[in-house]
């Protein structure tokens, strides 16, 4: 494992990535969630070794050791995955986008389809603008909406005030999540190797400003840019019926309107089915 890593761009701002498992293994590009970076990975490395896979993990803008980069759009992000893979020497690869990281991974597909071999979409967020989508959102998410698009800069403040907050406590910002989560999340969650490194996510998060935290919000509850349905990479889902940040119908949306997807639904599982399925999405998304 090398977590500490950046390159820099074209434009001179620094791109933070760590990179997990096999140093020589096939690649996968993965975005991470919301709150996330870099260092979200499953804790036991033994399983991308046995499957010779290497994953690259990257922090968006504003995010870890990721510059913020103002005024940015969703698609303005495939530009920097390209400047990486090009330094790393890998010309084609696959993309795995969990939760938050879902809208980022079908937006390299639009934009660079011809680098991307495959989209791995977990528990992905879907397009927010969509009135079938919109009806639907969890209480949190809608505040984020109306927020993000009616008053961006009260979103920031929010954001800001706490994170100044969770400095003093990190740890509460986990506990509540587990509170808050399904009852199949909360026993993953709880697990203490799992615990430790979600912790770790969000201190990384907090020692920075939040500033990339909101615009990345913003950005997924705006227009993406683009439509699902123009979408021609093979695309796979993954979604757990019981997860209560990323309802299941949001995922029959995604698989109903991307041309190329084959989605798997599991029952009685939640929003880390990443974790739960690893194995699985790995070796589908690196081997044909």
């Amino acid at each position: 494992m090398i977590t500490n890593q950046t390159i820099t761009l074209s434009d001179g701002r620094k791109l933070g990535f760590a990179e997990f498992g096999d140093e020589k293994g096939r690649p996968i590009i993965f975005f991470h969630g919301q709150p996330g970076n870099r260092l979200f990975y499953h804790p036991d490395n033994s399983i991308l070794l046995s499957l010779n896979a290497r994953i690259i993990t990257i922090d968006r803008p504003g995010y870890g050791l990721s510059d913020y980069q103002p005024h940015r759009k969703l698609l303005d992000f495939a530009q920097d995955v390209v400047e990486l893979v090009d330094t790393l020497g890998v010309k084609h690869f696959p993309i795995m986008g969990f939760s938050a990281g879902g809208p980022y991974a079908v937006a390299c597909a639009y934009k660079i389809p011809h680098r991307v071999t495959r989209i791995g979409l977990v528990a992905s967020t879907p397009p927010m603008t969509i009135p079938e989508i919109s009806k639907k959102m969890p209480v949190p998410l809608r505040i984020n909406y109306l927020l993000a698009n009616y008053a961006p800069s009260f979103l920031r403040f929010a954001f800001n005030a706490y994170w100044r907050s969770s400095r003093r406590r990190p740890n509460a910002f986990i506990n509540l999540a587990i509170k808050q989560s399904a009852p199949v999340d909360r026993e993953i969650l709880s697990d203490p190797d799992i615990y430790n490194t979600m912790l770790e996510v969000w201190k990384e998060n907090i020692r920075v400003d939040s500033q990339g935290y909101a615009l990345d919000t913003e950005i997924l509850m705006k227009d993406w840019g683009f439509y699902l349905r123009d979408i021609k990479t093979d695309v796979y889902l993954w979604q757990g019926k019981a997860d209560v940040n990323i309802p299941s119908t949001w995922a029959h949306y995604i698989a109903k309107e991307i041309p190329r997807c084959k989605s798997t639904f599991f029952e009685n599982e939640g929003h880390f089915v990443l974790l739960t399925h690893w194995k699985e999405i790995i070796q589908t998304l690196i081997y044909d």
